[in-house]
């Protein structure tokens, strides 16, 4: 009988660490809810952050766009196609204008479209806060498209459209 307790607890083991990795494996779906909560983190600022911590989060900013993305939003005066390069720059350049910025994002809807192109529904909200002053809070629901690099497998937002909601 003694022989087999470790057998049976070597087998319990396994089937449970086959079944932690099963519930836990990245699926695109994740792979993309991920890519969203890093790009809330890149823009986010804090009221006490470093230029080496801007700087690191422009850099991870860069990689989080395909080579060309496009930017479709209501009553705003910079529509059209920009490169990952050119974003990381106009943001990096509005950030020192705010003690902080706050990106947070509600109702993520994922539709995986084909291997290799998704689309994702979400509503978000944009907080600034200026170095003087009140907040301000802008709120949208937006449409974005994205792409799965061949590269490195990593899913890069690709398109950006403003869906509206209510028109008054």
């Amino acid at each position: 009988m003694k022989p087999r307790i470790p057998v049976l607890l070597g087998i319990l083991l396994l089937g449970g660490g086959v079944l932690f990795w099963w519930m836990r494996r990245p699926t695109d779906e994740r792979q993309i809810r991920r890519q969203f909560d890093r790009l809330a983190e890149c823009i986010g600022k804090t009221e006490n952050e470093t230029p080496a911590m801007m700087a690191l989060k422009m850099n991870r900013l860069g990689r989080l766009f395909a080579p060309t993305v496009e930017v479709q939003l209501h009553d705003f005066p910079e529509n059209g196609s920009f490169s990952s390069s050119e974003l990381c720059s106009h943001v990096s350049r509005l950030r020192p204008m705010f003690a902080a910025i706050t990106l947070s994002l509600y109702d993520l809807r994922i539709t995986l479209r084909s291997h290799d192109q998704a689309e994702a529904v979400v509503t978000v909200r944009l907080t600034l806060t200026p170095r003087h002053g009140e907040p301000a809070t802008q709120t949208w629901e937006l449409a974005v498209e994205m792409t799965k690099s061949g590269d490195d497998g990593h899913w890069r937002f690709s398109r950006c459209r403003e869906n509206e909601v209510m028109v008054r």
